[in-house]
């Protein structure tokens, strides 16, 4: 009959388009796979000329992309453009500056996506990735904010580095926050679909990796899951056992909206161990949770909130600290000797130093003067040198500081015909 012959031909015409539809995957991949570079990538998306100690790090998540995961459609530069125009002040002791003065980046992976590597691999390669790019020599202050896939990878990264210390000493203590959206920590719903012998051999057939779905499958992976999550914890509790070493402070927020009617990441499969906040709720699904745009900011709005209030427990921790004690000290003996004392041992096993700060004289003048000018009794405490520099410069009325953006080079000076410092 014709109405079959019709049904035929418009099942032969579907197989048809499937068959090429999955040929091009395949082609894509393969051209993909090829043309990328075999080492992963750090993108510099915006870096403020004058420099800057504070940036913020993207990391997508599977089959993500380093710059498009974090744009709404066609909209200009994306998240980094929305922070590259936030001026709104962050009330905080050590970062006043708004976000616009932070330098951002992405971290490109997605070269893991076409490879059988299993998430700690992945997290060993991002790992040493971040460890020789500049963006840890640059900048004291560091968000890492991590996309479902990267959220995990952040954690397994930062866990790394704890068990390689004191050699990352430097790169913990610089890590200030982590903020993750859709983080799953007990697997995501979607890599059972996976299972499906049909979307395994479409997943295959389009390059993806299966063993990073695996890794995410709530049922087949809850060993590794588990331990992933226990050593987060572990981490964490031992950072916050001490009083130098706070960070990072972490944030998360969850998806409440379907994708094709199911939840990628449940707020049950994402229940990671966020201590410095409650879960954030985001009306947006697993994709849109990273696409502010101007008609929709809460994405937005919650890594600046998170990013204030752990810059507001920055001033709880004490990574220098110079005690003034009756009688005092000058201010040149003050930057010449008690400084250097301090921060000649701040470096780690390879020699970095771990605050970098360059302390200099306004003149040959302001140093004589500076050898006359006594400093106030008390502690004088900070994260860095330069926040050091600056409760010094609160309770000595005498002394001028002048710090450049990247908060490295501090110039001193002194006023002529001033009082001496209140006890």
């Amino acid at each position: 009959m014709n109405w079959m012959r019709a049904v035929r031909l418009l099942a032969w015409l579907v197989g048809l388009s499937m068959a090429g539809t999955v040929l091009w995957l395949r082609i894509e991949s393969y051209i993909q796979g090829r043309s990328d570079p075999p080492d992963l990538k750090v993108l510099e998306l915006t870096v403020p000329k004058l420099g800057t100690d504070r940036a913020i790090v993207f990391v997508h998540g599977l089959d993500g992309h380093p710059i498009e995961s974090f744009r709404y459609g066609s909209n200009g530069s994306g998240w980094a453009g929305l922070i590259r125009e936030d001026r709104t002040p962050l009330q905080s002791v050590h970062l006043t500056p708004p976000l616009s003065s932070f330098a951002v980046y992405s971290i490109d992976y997605r070269r893991s996506q076409f490879s059988e590597s299993r998430i700690d691999q992945i997290a060993q390669q991002v790992g040493d990735t971040l460890a020789r790019s500049p963006i840890y020599s640059r900048h004291n202050h560091i968000w890492l904010v991590g996309h479902s896939l990267g959220g995990v990878v952040i954690k397994r990264v930062l866990t790394d580095y704890w068990s390689q210390v004191p050699q990352r000493t430097n790169l913990l203590q610089r890590t200030a926050g982590v903020i993750l959206f859709a983080a799953p920590a007990r697997g995501s719903d979607l890599a059972k679909l996976r299972r499906n012998e049909i979307l395994s051999l479409l997943a295959w057939l389009a390059g993806r990796n299966r063993a990073v779905i695996k890794d995410l499958d709530p049922d087949e992976a809850a060993a590794f899951l588990r331990g992933a999550d226990n050593d987060w914890r572990r981490f964490l509790s031992s950072r916050r056992a001490s009083q130098t070493e706070l960070t990072p402070f972490v944030f998360c927020a969850t998806e409440t909206d379907p994708v094709y009617g199911a939840i990628v990441v449940s707020e049950e499969y994402a229940n990671g161990h966020c201590p410095d906040s409650e879960p954030k709720s985001i009306p947006a699904d697993h994709f849109d949770i990273v696409k502010p745009y101007p008609k929709f900011l809460l994405p937005h709005e919650f890594l600046r909130d998170s990013i204030r209030v752990s810059a507001s427990k920055l001033k709880d921790i004490v990574r220098v600290r110079i005690e003034i004690r009756q009688g005092g000290t000058d201010l040149r003996s003050f930057v010449k000797t008690r400084i250097p004392d301090v921060v000649s041992t701040k470096r780690d096993n390879d020699g970095l130093a771990q605050m970098e700060e360059q302390i200099v004289f306004a003149s040959a003048e302001a140093e004589a003067m500076a050898q006359n000018t006594d400093t106030a009794t008390g502690d004088y405490v900070g994260v860095t040198v330069a926040d050091l520099i600056e409760s010094l410069r609160e309770r000595n009325q005498c002394i001028v500081v002048q710090l450049t953006p990247d908060r490295r080079r501090i110039t001193l000076d002194v006023r002529r015909l001033c009082k001496r410092p209140a006890e």
